[in-house]
């Protein structure tokens, strides 16, 4: 089983939690959460992928409908390598680290949800309940004193018998 850690800086809280900020500063702050979780997991990726490359990028300009979109936009597309490990299953857990819990079943969900997007950005997929080859764990929380969050990407390299 190979795995990838990424440790994020953040104080996770539900979007509802403390919500009399403006719209635009919690905007900022999920795109950040994303865009830092999508970087972080891609280097890594990068690293474990035996050619050098785990992905490459392609500019997406028409929806599913065929109709052109408003703002085209870029997603990564998984080299064969990472595609079979994805076709053989991948697990993604969140942990957090905080002083105080949150709700295991909701809050804990909605305040991962923006690092799940940056995940699923990386991993070039649809976090909907139709992608069958990511499963997602939301592990117990623990107390620490530092608030973080730890995400953990695990999967079986090809010709491991481990799975």
């Amino acid at each position: 089983m190979s795995r990838i850690e990424i440790e994020l800086p953040y104080h996770l809280t539900t979007p509802s939690r403390g919500g009399h900020g403006h719209w635009t500063t919690k905007s900022r702050d999920v795109r950040a959460k994303r865009t830092l979780t999508s970087g972080l997991l891609e280097i890594q990726m990068e690293r474990n992928a035996w050619s050098g490359r785990a992905f490459t990028r392609e500019v997406v300009s028409k929806g599913r409908n065929g109709k052109a979109l408003k703002e085209p936009y870029v997603r990564n597309v998984l080299s064969p390598e990472w595609k079979a490990n994805l076709d053989r299953g991948i697990v993604v857990r969140f942990t957090r680290f905080a002083p105080q819990s949150l709700d295991k079943d909701d809050n804990l969900r909605a305040a991962f949800k923006a690092i799940k997007d940056g995940v699923t950005d990386a991993l070039g997929i649809d976090d909907s309940e139709r992608e069958k080859r990511v499963e997602w764990v939301y592990a117990p929380q623990m107390k620490d004193q530092r608030s973080h969050a730890l995400v953990t990407v695990e999967w079986t390299p090809e010709g491991d018998p481990a799975r």
